[in-house]
């Protein structure tokens, strides 16, 4: 429910229908709302990642434990859907929890093994950066080798390319020029807009 009288609820079934009550801060609500999102038991991720974003997005409420929780949640997870909500989730997280939400998001671009949820990896970060979020050298090295690694999907390194042209940094310059030299027109094109 809505946290603006600093009061949600949430609802989960167990074997009868359950809610709980409490202040958003409270960190009983956090660790109930970790355990739905984690717990391979959980009938329902998606509800409590909808909670999160309803909730947590507003920084008065930023906490890093539903940012590692997000992160979790997109390391181990086996549905591909489900990490893709928790990329989605972890962009509507406040500033105050940019650097795990930037880490969890490199975590996903390095080793997660479906291309969709690297491609959303990589437009969360084009996000942050966007949203001039402070873009250290491990993303912008991930984001190079995402570019010019010639075993990695054809659309996540075309992303990373247009990424890099996006990030204003001396440091992606080298990298642009290697991925002129690439096999593919279109990571050609991305690395040559970044130029």
């Amino acid at each position: 429910e809505d946290a603006s009288d600093n009061d949600i609820a949430v609802s989960f079934d167990v074997t009868s229908r359950w809610t709980v009550r409490g202040n958003p801060r409270e960190k009983s609500i956090v660790r109930l709302l970790s355990y739905m999102m984690e717990s391979e038991e959980s009938a329902s991720p998606g509800n409590a990642m909808e909670w999160v974003r309803r909730t947590y997005s507003d920084p008065a409420y930023a906490d890093p434990q539903i940012a590692k929780a997000l992160a979790k949640v997109l390391r181990n997870d086996e549905h591909e859907g489900v990490r893709i909500r928790a990329v989605e989730t972890l962009t509507t997280l406040p500033p105050a929890v940019a650097t795990q939400t930037r880490d969890a998001l490199i975590d996903a671009l390095k080793s997660d093994p479906n291309p969709a949820v690297r491609l959303k990896a990589v437009e969360a970060l084009i996000e942050m950066a966007r949203s001039g979020e402070v873009l250290d050298a491990a993303m912008v090295d991930t984001l190079r080798q995402k570019a010019t690694q010639d075993d990695e999907n054809l659309y996540v390194r075309v992303k990373a390319a247009e990424a890099l042209s996006q990030i204003e940094s001396e440091a992606v310059t080298p990298y642009s020029i290697a991925a002129l030299k690439d096999q593919n027109p279109e990571v050609r094109r991305a690395a040559a807009e970044a130029l």
